[in-house]
């Protein structure tokens, strides 16, 4: 039977110390027949080789031997982590990651940089004396994620992954069990550390289980928040300027921070069919006014991706596994997200709620007229992941980021992780339109739409039963009551600025220029990104802003008659 423990070990013992790994040996190590490894090179395309190198004798052999040595020292950690009865929180899981990955360290003549300097090695095998942002170093990016997935199929067949349903049952049930002492006394930073602990019958004090990193980087993040934002124009980071990182979880995968000497930006894995619908909503933002984070992508041919690998690698980091986090965000991606870094805080929580109770009644206005903006905007690409007001969901106000404000400046809400969700021409298509299109109708036309939405049949959604799950989840999320007033202005707002640039053709051809950009950022991308969805996308998003418009323009008759 497999042994992940051991075959962590067995393989760290195996790196040279330059970084790599010879194939010899690595079969025994992982419990693979020789055979199954010669057979994963056979199905290996032919190297790319630059008119001015030298061809190695058999240049797959030692690329083939790193990759599969990292890849699978990093699946036994994953299996190990997963493969406890005990604590299946996140926050212990990872623990236990590291704790597996610390065998590497102690196994391997590079210690602590097993990983580092395999990465490093594989990054200088792959550009050779080319150099990356060249041709032929593309080409040899993309054959070594058709040598990533061989390897993954191959360790599947000896290491498979963890059952996620089942790890998420588990953390479930135990967040169930716990959920009525939670609800009796809330957890602090004080209440957590300060329990005491059970002493075993020799007497000596048991040993504390490790912190909780969670917290660690929350109390980090305040410390980032002072610091400026980086721009985002090519050209404009200094990557090599790199000084700290800071990982953080989210819904989408979350996210990783690098600090530099003119400021702070974050920059997101880019690896799935999310990727052309987070693009291009916040291309549309943008054309619209509304205010998000700003987006740039960073595909692996260009000269930049090599320096934002290096700077993850060498920059150091406050908690030491966040560096392990953002490797692995990195590892095997073709693209990297750079979006905007924004001081601010989520509308969720104690601290959202003190800082919204505490504005005064204009300041207030004034956010939730720009929360309405934003809903405005979700409501022509269906973003449903941040306010629930059109969508049968419990929202996630974690997507709102209030900025305060600064001197004179009133603070300000920004969207974060949107994208454009399309849907099929169809029945499920014709429901969501007949909501935007009362949501428009109750914008332009207030009383009178109230009306007709009283006459709405049994069933049928309605603004007000949208507006109470909006109401709903900012309760349950920061304890604040919406102003439905405020938020109608903006909402009001928002739908004008898409029926006005529909109507001009600003909007239509922002429309097509986003498709545009999103095919020639992604033109690279070996896995689908997304790309396949644009035409779906463009098609949905041109439907909803002509519902709109039309809303708009029956308002306008209306009222002139």
């Amino acid at each position: 039977p497999a042994d992940p423990a051991a075959a962590i070990s067995a393989v760290a013992a195996l790196q040279l110390p330059d970084g790599h790994w010879a194939l010899e040996g690595l079969a025994e190590a992982l419990g693979f027949k020789v055979s199954a490894l010669e057979a994963l090179l056979a199905k290996l395309p032919e190297w790319p080789v630059g008119r001015s190198e030298a061809l190695e004798p058999e240049p797959w052999r030692p690329v083939a031997a790193t990759s599969l040595a990292r890849k699978a020292m990093e699946r036994c950690a994953t299996v190990l982590a997963a493969s406890s009865d005990g604590d299946s929180s996140q926050a212990a899981t990872k623990v236990r990651r590291q704790e597996a990955l610390s065998l590497a360290e102690k196994a391997s003549p590079l210690g602590p940089e097993v990983l580092n300097s395999a990465e490093a090695w594989l990054d200088m095998a792959l550009a050779g004396s080319v150099g990356h942002g060249s041709s032929i170093a593309v080409q040899r990016q993309k054959q070594s994620l058709v040598l990533e997935r061989l390897i993954s199929e191959l360790l599947n067949s000896r290491y498979p992954l963890p059952d996620w349903r089942k790890a998420l049952a588990a953390r479930k049930k135990q967040a169930s069990a716990s959920a009525p002492q939670a609800q009796s006394a809330p957890v602090t930073a004080e209440s957590s550390t300060s329990a005491e602990r059970p002493v075993p019958a020799n007497g000596e004090a048991a040993t504390a289980p490790p912190a909780l990193t969670r917290q660690s980087s929350g109390e980090l993040l305040l410390q980032w928040r002072d610091l400026p934002s980086a721009p985002l124009e090519p050209g404009a980071l200094s990557w090599t300027s790199a000084m700290s990182l800071l990982h953080l979880n989210g819904g989408s995968g979350g996210g990783d921070f690098a600090a530099a000497a003119r400021g702070s930006d974050r920059h997101q894995a880019a690896e799935d069919e999310r990727c052309g619908r987070v693009a291009l909503a916040t291309w549309l933002a943008e054309a619209l006014g509304t205010r998000v984070a700003r987006l740039r992508v960073v595909a692996w041919g260009a000269e930049e991706f090599a320096l934002i690998k290096q700077a993850t690698r060498s920059a150091p980091a406050a908690l030491g596994e966040h560096a392990a986090c953002t490797r692995r965000h990195l590892g095997g991606n073709e693209f990297v997200g750079l979006l905007e870094f924004l001081p601010g805080i989520s509308v969720q929580g104690k601290e959202a709620h003190d800082r919204l109770t505490a504005m005064g009644p204009e300041p207030l206005r004034h956010f939730w007229r720009g929360v309405g903006r934003l809903i405005a905007l979700d409501a022509l690409i269906n973003n449903l992941d941040r306010v629930p007001l059109l969508w049968n969901n419990e929202g996630n106000t974690g997507n709102l980021l209030l900025l305060p404000g600064r001197g004179s400046e009133e603070a300000q809400v920004l969207g974060i992780d949107q994208a454009v969700t399309a849907i099929v021409e169809g029945p499920g298509r014709d429901r969501y339109l007949q909501r935007l299109q009362k949501l428009a109708s109750a914008a332009f036309r207030g009383p009178k739409a109230e009306q007709a939405e009283a006459e709405a049949g049994a069933g049928e959604w309605t603004v007000a039963e949208g507006l109470a799950r909006t109401r709903e989840a900012f309760e349950i999320n920061c304890l604040v009551v919406p102003d439905s007033e405020a938020l109608f202005e903006g909402i009001r707002a928002g739908l004008e600025r898409v029926a006005a640039g529909w109507q001009d053709g600003t909007l239509r051809e922002a429309l097509e220029a986003g498709v545009a950009k999103a095919d020639e950022v992604f033109a690279s991308a070996t896995v689908d990104v997304g790309t396949k969805q644009l035409p779906l996308m463009r098609d949905f998003v041109a439907a909803a802003a002509q519902v709109v418009t039309q809303e708009a323009a029956a308002a306008q008759a209306a009222a002139a008659s």
